[in-house]
């Protein structure tokens, strides 16, 4: 009897203790989807770069404000793991009044654009 109880309760703590590894494919696909952006001094993705940012496509759709402080020429997408297009507004308010300008940035690009950030928002 007692070799049963130690028997089942090794199998209920083995059954429990069980864990995807970080990079496992399950783990992979429930990863929140992101754009991992560097930001460089000059033109072209040149130079020092000044800093850097995660826009998160976190599925609200919302406009969120540029939060980079330093002055830069350029940026590079580094890493996009996204699953729907990042539109890059020159407004801080996601708009194109008065002169402001898109660009869009689709799920997988990676390269650098020449446009400074004011805004972002992902397509819906």
């Amino acid at each position: 009897m007692y070799f049963t109880t130690a028997l089942t309760a090794l199998a209920l703590a083995l059954a429990t203790s069980v864990h995807a590894a970080p990079g496992s494919p399950i783990a992979e696909r429930q990863a929140t989807p992101t754009i991992y952006v560097r930001f460089y001094n000059g033109g072209g993705c040149q130079g020092d770069w000044q800093e850097d940012t995660v826009f998160v496509q976190d599925g609200s759709g919302a406009c969120v404000p540029n939060t980079i402080t330093q002055k830069y020429g350029s940026f590079r997408v580094e890493g996009n793991t996204a699953t729907k297009t990042l539109n890059v507004f020159t407004r801080s308010d996601c708009t194109t009044q008065s002169g402001g300008n898109t660009l869009p940035i689709a799920p997988g690009f990676i390269g650098c654009k020449s446009q400074q950030v004011g805004s972002s928002q992902f397509s819906s």
